[in-house]
């Protein structure tokens, strides 16, 4: 039995991705559900993290992470053919105290074709229309220790049958796996995660894989692009793979 890859882009339903990642010390007592699925819900870890909506009706569709006061990055599967019209920080659509800021242009890694073969440069950057106040951009990390500490997020779906998501918000800690099945060896040289306790979902893809260090900083080593998983969408255990920060830096860094 063959698993399929699946992106995580809300309107890319015939794709399937994953993630997680790993709660702070003061969301100990935070109740677990079951979306970024089996992830805890997180509300002040992260900010620079928040998602893409393309109408005033602000759904999540794809997750994006703030990197510049006027710039977010996310995958390129996200914001091809699709308007992104606002970067929405917050818990998620029915939070009444998120902040809306529109976008003015975003453009893809020119070498992303969507093909596995080109899933490496699955990335993408969008410009705001003005710079976001009060919330600290994200740095990025190159060359990440194998064993560090690695947290996924987004505002995916709690049920991959759902027609839309609204967040809100979730992190689980991931680990980091070689990607040798031969299922993935398309995407040997991508960043490959895995998690027993949950997944990622759709409306997670452009979600950050974030490397945190001792003291709480957090750095992206990647963004989702999707994941593997036998028959069953959004379930533990399943491998999310990601776009890494190293192969498209120089891209970004050209803006």
């Amino acid at each position: 039995m063959m698993r399929a890859l699946v992106r995580l882009g809300l309107l890319a339903f015939a794709l399937f991705a994953i993630g997680c990642a790993a709660p702070s010390e003061n969301e100990e007592a935070a109740v677990l559900d079951q979306s970024v699925v089996g992830g805890r819900v997180t509300s002040t870890a992260h900010p620079a993290v928040g998602y893409l909506a393309h109408d005033d009706d602000e759904v999540p569709f794809c997750t994006a992470t703030l990197v510049a006061p006027d710039y977010v990055i996310t995958a390129a599967h996200c914001v091809e053919d699709v308007w992104a019209r606002s970067l929405v920080f917050g818990r998620g659509k029915f939070d009444l105290e998120k902040r809306r800021t529109a976008i003015a242009r975003c453009r893809s890694n020119p070498r992303y074709r969507d093909t596995d073969a080109t899933a490496i440069y699955d990335f993408a950057y969008c410009e705001l229309e003005e710079e976001v106040e009060g919330v600290t951009p994200l740095g990025f990390v190159t060359n990440p220790s194998w064993n560090a500490t690695y947290v996924a997020l987004g505002y995916g779906q709690t049920d991959p049958d759902a027609e839309w998501s609204s967040g809100p918000r979730k992190q689980l800690s991931v680990k980091r796996v070689d990607p040798i099945d031969e299922d993935l060896e398309d995407f040997e040289d991508m960043i490959a995660t895995t998690s027993s306790r949950g997944d990622l979902c759709f409306g997670d893809s452009g979600s950050p894989l974030l490397v945190v260090s001792s003291n709480g900083t957090a750095r992206i080593a990647g963004v989702l692009h999707g994941g593997f998983g036998w028959e069953s969408d959004c379930e533990a255990g399943n491998v999310s793979v990601y776009a890494p920060i190293a192969k498209n830096l120089s891209f970004y860094q050209a803006r």
